[in-house]
């Protein structure tokens, strides 16, 4: 039977005396005797100050709870467990009303009672209670010299008395059996609290008990037990960062990192770290003992994404106005020694609006992606670098069919894919697909459910060659930028400023899409490694207005009707389509029903 608090300062203001005993069973033996109210081992609240409390059980368990109630100012005798088990009621009562009448001196502080010579004393005549008392007072030395017969009496004791330990109580806190039913989660605070407090109405236990702590919690505005104390959940973890002036604010979500983040004067990713020191400091300073870390972890989620924050918005809008000086069209020209052009101008204007439209408008349509041709060692990947700073760089080293490859996107800004001539044809193509993507959808790796990921990145490649282009559509996502020399210093001194006139650009409603045509599609022909049979099959279509594949294979190219094949056929209509001829309706020609190409009717530049 366990008793509340309120419960055992009832039975003390009346006079009773309160028995603290060891076990359930010696609780109940002597409640069932109709004696006295008890608490269990452990739960010592601060009404016990200035009492006489009288203490039952196993030799350790008496003086341990003479150590740990002497401390709080109680007097702490013991009534003899066998006088407890064997004696009725009234026995009982008579030794405990000359317990309680007994003049004692001041109990003087907790020693190790001295350990006595094993030689002297004869454990075979020594009873059970004597020889447990006896084991637990001489040394591990003393013990391993005893015969065999007396460790196995211990063992044999200890077994039908879970209670006989090996360990003087003065050199080792009492062991706990089993998990208590109510336990208060703290203990008292440390400050005096006078007798006369115990005798004051029971509705404020939990004040006297814990003091400032108490309103603290209130203050929070925690949940609380029936006890008093603070329940270990989500919800009070949640308050915690909401209404603790410590943490206030430092816990919130960047949707351009994709992560948590703390820390607001030097921003940090939230770690496990982050999370384990909270858990310890809601234990520790706000005792809230059983708290976890997975508790903690979940308040921390829930409170980030309710403050969602984008640190790549936030540089944008601190940087300074335009000064009204063009930059962006002859970009590419004064950083990268490129031919100062309606081409290279266009290309320049468009790739730093794409660049702001991305962090502004996540998710926004960008097909193109500008590729940095030059001679290895020329800087391509520095300039790079310094266009949008170390923060918001990345490289692609993840295969770009593979999910990691989108992961690690989130948190960059300016994406370079490098080695654009080490792609096969279908490689090019899966780029492209790539490229154009406004949305990325998949599971991070700490995440339960897949969601989607408005883009935004932008991606830039680079390479060593000028034939790097296998698309036999012409690339028309690419636009290649030819370098000779890279100043990097011009980069860093006017970053702000190009990113300001971009800025001043999209708000006065430019798009980032628009490129000559004609200028456009002969850089990107250019590129393209022509198929040995472009020659002559283009030599063929002189003066004519449609053709059939089968034709230009017998007469252009001169391959022997039997040599044919389903590749061949691809590669020419691959060339037709890089000439820009188009399929047509189907005619029968020389009995055979063909697929008739046809001569493209020349349209006006856009």
């Amino acid at each position: 039977m366990i008793y509340r608090q309120e419960q055992v300062e009832a039975h003390l203001s009346s006079g009773r005396a309160v028995f603290v005993c060891a076990t359930q069973a010696e609780a109940d033996g002597l409640i069932s005797k109709g004696c006295v109210a008890t608490v269990p081992n452990g739960e010592w609240p601060a009404i016990f100050q200035g009492r006489k409390i009288i203490a039952v059980g196993k030799p350790d368990f008496a003086g341990s709870i003479q150590i740990i109630l002497s401390e709080m100012g109680a007097d702490v005798v013991r009534l003899d467990p066998r006088i407890a088990a064997e004696s009725d009621r009234a026995g009982i009562l008579v030794e405990v009303q000359r317990l309680f009448n007994a003049t004692r001196e001041p109990a003087p502080s907790p020693v190790a009672p001295p350990l006595p010579d094993p030689q002297s004393v004869d454990p075979d005549t020594l009873s059970d209670w004597d020889f447990d008392d006896w084991w637990m007072n001489i040394s591990d030395e003393a013990r391993a010299a005893l015969p065999s017969k007396d460790r196995k009496r211990h063992i044999a004791r200890k077994k039908k008395l879970p209670w006989v330990i090996a360990t003087p109580p003065a050199a080792a806190a009492p062991k706990r059996r089993g998990r208590p039913k109510q336990r208060p989660a703290l203990e008292p605070d440390s400050e005096v609290i006078p007798a006369s407090d115990a005798e004051q109405p029971s509705d404020a236990p939990i004040a006297r008990a814990y003091g400032s702590l108490a309103a603290r919690w209130a203050e929070l505005g925690l949940s609380c037990a029936s006890n008093g104390t603070p329940h270990a959940n989500a919800s009070n973890a949640l308050y915690v960062l909401q209404r603790d002036p410590s943490l206030l604010g430092q816990v919130w979500f960047d949707t351009f990192l994709q992560r948590i983040q703390t820390n607001s004067a030097a921003p940090l990713e939230w770690n496990d770290g982050d999370d384990i020191r909270l858990m310890i400091y809601m234990q520790r300073d706000l005792a809230i003992h059983r708290m976890s870390v997975e508790t903690v972890r979940s308040a921390v989620i829930h409170m980030a994404q309710n403050d969602r924050r984008n640190c790549l918005q936030e540089t944008l809008r601190s940087i300074e106005l335009w000064d009204n000086v063009p930059r962006l069209a002859t970009f590419f020209h004064d950083a990268f020694g490129a031919k100062n052009n309606a081409y290279t101008q266009a290309v320049g204007l468009n790739f730093w609006k794409m660049l702001v439209a991305r962090a502004m408008r996540p998710g926004c349509k960008v097909d193109n992606m500008v590729v940095l041709e030059g001679a290895q060692g020329l800087g391509k990947s520095q300039a790079c670098f310094a266009i949008v700073g170390k923060d918001f760089f990345s490289e692609a080293h993840e295969q770009i069919d593979n999910k990691d490859f989108f992961i690690a996107l989130q948190g960059k800004w300016l994406v370079e894919v490098t080695e654009m001539d080490a792609f096969s044809k279908a490689g090019i193509t899966k780029v492209k697909q790539v490229v154009t993507c406004k949305v990325d959808r998949y599971r991070t790796p700490y995440g339960k459910h897949a969601e989607d990921h408005p883009r935004q990145s932008v991606f830039i490649g680079t390479t060593n060659k000028d034939d790097w282009n296998r698309d036999d559509t012409g690339a028309r996502r690419f636009w290649p930028i030819r370098c000779t020399d890279i100043n990097l210093d011009y980069i860093r001194q006017n970053r702000n400023q190009l990113f300001a006139e971009a800025i001043y650009r999209l708000k006065a409603g430019e798009d980032w899409h628009t490129m000559p045509n004609t200028e456009t599609k002969a850089e990107q022909r250019e590129r393209y490694t022509d198929d040995p049979w472009t020659a002559p099959t283009m030599e063929y279509l002189v003066g004519k207005n449609d053709v059939t594949t089968q034709e230009i294979l017998d007469d252009a190219v001169k391959l022997p009707t039997n040599r044919q094949q389903r590749p061949d056929v691809s590669r020419i209509v691959a060339i037709l389509r890089m000439a820009g001829w188009i399929k047509g309706a189907q005619q029968r020609r020389n009995g055979v029903v063909r697929n008739i190409w046809v001569r493209p009717v020349d349209k006006p530049e856009s």
